[in-house]
């Protein structure tokens, strides 16, 4: 494992199976993105995140939510005005541990292998554009 920055590079193998039970695109990049509902940064987040989709509509942006299976997260979007967003439910929490993920947000870019090509822990600045390239 290559530390540089904030970021990781994993194996694609391991990789590969943990993200074979999502709903990926195949072929393509997709920035995974695990937040949940109570994560006061994870709420911050989500109207960059919007924007963000919405400046890049091509892009594979998934949403991720840990452990809350009674949030109605696409009732909050659009009263919160986040039409752009859906998410996915992370139930049990397994493919967030899988990933060691155990605080949150947490972010992931996969190649178009679904292999782990960059990982952020903590808030980002999504206006900042690092995911374009990914896009």
């Amino acid at each position: 494992m290559a530390i540089l920055l904030c970021f990781f590079l994993v194996h694609k193998t391991h990789s590969n199976v943990v993200f074979s039970t999502l709903a990926l695109p195949n072929d393509t990049p997709t920035i995974l993105h695990f937040w949940a509902p109570w994560c006061g940064p994870c709420q911050k987040e989500l109207q960059q995140i919007n924007r963000f989709i919405q400046k890049h509509p091509r892009c594979s942006v998934v949403l991720l939510m840990v452990g809350s299976n009674t949030f109605d997260s696409q009732s909050y979007f659009q009263k919160e005005g986040l039409g752009a967003l859906t998410s996915t439910l992370d139930e049990q929490g397994k493919i967030a541990a899988s990933q060691h993920i155990y605080g949150l947000p947490t972010t992931l870019v996969l190649d178009a292998t679904h292999g782990i090509v960059q990982r952020h822990d903590g808030p980002l600045q999504w206006a900042d554009d690092q995911f374009s390239p990914y896009c």
